[in-house]
């Protein structure tokens, strides 16, 4: 017997083009007991597949996890941010794990702890790399400033007044 997980179980068994027939075949193979199935799906992907095949959901044993607290959080990000220091090759402070914790808990309600905290440290740091291997700040806004101008002198060499051609001339000296 074959055990698959899957995560997004909703999103695989769900019917259209975006499932590519897949959950029809794993259907089948459920069915003849010779795939064991392990899924992850959300409180809102196990109403969506309620609503589109009860039989399927009632042929699961459904076990509910709630999301750990802030404190279980933080201790989870700070297991999984050596991973990440060896990734993006920065350093990763206390002091940020925390606040991504209490920031994605804040303000990305739409998605569950830990994964919306670990999502968050995980682009923190590869913005950190970013900046830290990119131009200096000062360098930046002057490719900014020179793409501006550019930009400025192209749209008034086709101005046929002369206000636009005065602003040309004394952007072009």
């Amino acid at each position: 017997v074959t055990v698959l997980f899957v995560q997004s179980l909703d999103q695989l068994l769900a019917p259209g083009q975006n499932s590519g027939g897949v959950g029809e075949v794993l259907r089948a193979n459920l069915d003849q007991d010779e795939v064991r199935l392990l899924g992850s799906v959300t409180p809102e992907g196990r109403r969506k597949l309620q609503e589109r095949d009860p039989t399927l959901l009632r042929s699961f044993t459904l076990i509910e996890l709630e999301e750990p607290s802030v404190e279980r959080t933080i201790e989870i990000v700070r297991a999984v941010a050596a991973r990440y220091v060896d990734h993006h090759q920065i350093t990763i402070e206390e002091s940020a794990i925390s606040t991504c914790v209490r920031l994605a808990k804040r303000y990305l309600q739409d998605r569950f702890l830990p994964e919306s905290a670990i999502d968050l440290l995980d682009e923190s740091a590869a913005t950190r790399r970013v900046e830290t291997d990119g131009l200096k700040p000062e360098d930046e806004d002057a490719i900014q400033r020179l793409i501006a101008l550019r930009a400025q002198i192209q749209s008034l060499s086709s101005g046929q007044d002369e206000d636009s051609r005065a602003m040309l001339l004394r952007l072009q000296t």
